[in-house]
């Protein structure tokens, strides 16, 4: 359909610019879509209110391996696209948020994340400086403890992880177990074991907070 047309082209715009995630915020009078690069929300277009109700429900109703039946527009809900969809994307996967904000509008959250490519790619590869790379396969090599990686959103944590847990189970020829706890599981390393984390859903307060710079919608 058209509005799937749509859906692809701002989904392709987002992938060609790097983007971690696409934010739609749909206001009393207007859409702003933003793409989150390099860790900073940047504000692609506007659009018409119209236009961001559309994309919401034909993104979480027509392409969404959705939990609950349709999009409810009162309601805070989780979701991601269909694995064959994101593929089409060039995409590993992924995650959709959607939910009401105050005043009559709406907002989507869509969180990309890309393929890990066939081998898993050096600290250095991926940004971090030699030293710092020594620093983290000395830890990693530590057995017990806790090893902390913490960042701004869009700066890489997942990325960073899933590359050097990828290394970490080729150099040993994937002769441990590997468990990733997560909320909600993502990317894919091969052999290993994901368990999602029960939640409940739905923490509005911080979607709102993201969005205050644009309350004036």
């Amino acid at each position: 359909t058209i509005a799937q047309e749509e859906v692809f082209g701002l989904y392709d715009s987002a992938r060609e610019l790097g983007a971690s995630d696409i934010n739609v915020l749909v206001g009393r009078q207007f859409t702003i879509v933003k793409f989150r690069i390099l860790g900073r929300l940047q504000t692609q277009f506007r659009q018409t209110r119209e236009y961001g109700i559309r994309l919401i429900r034909t993104i979480y109703n027509g392409m969404c391996d959705i939990c609950d039946a349709q999009w409810n527009q009162t309601q805070d809900q989780e979701s991601r696209l269909y694995a064959e969809v994101a593929e089409q994307l060039g995409l590993d996967q992924c995650r959709v948020s959607t939910g009401p904000i105050d005043g009559g509008g709406f907002f989507l959250n869509s969180r990309l994340h890309y393929p890990l490519g066939d081998v898993p790619k050096t600290l250095v590869e991926l940004g971090w400086l030699p030293f710092q790379e020594a620093t983290f396969r000395e830890i990693s090599r530590r057995r017990s403890g806790i090893f902390v990686v913490s960042g701004a959103t869009g700066d890489g944590k997942t990325t960073t992880l899933a590359h050097a847990l990828w290394k970490i189970l080729l150099d040993c020829n994937y002769q441990m177990s590997l468990i990733r706890v997560a909320d909600p599981p993502e990317l894919t390393i091969p052999e290993t074991i994901n368990k999602a984390v029960p939640r409940h859903r739905g923490n509005r307060q911080a979607e709102m907070d993201a969005w205050a710079d644009v309350n004036d919608t």
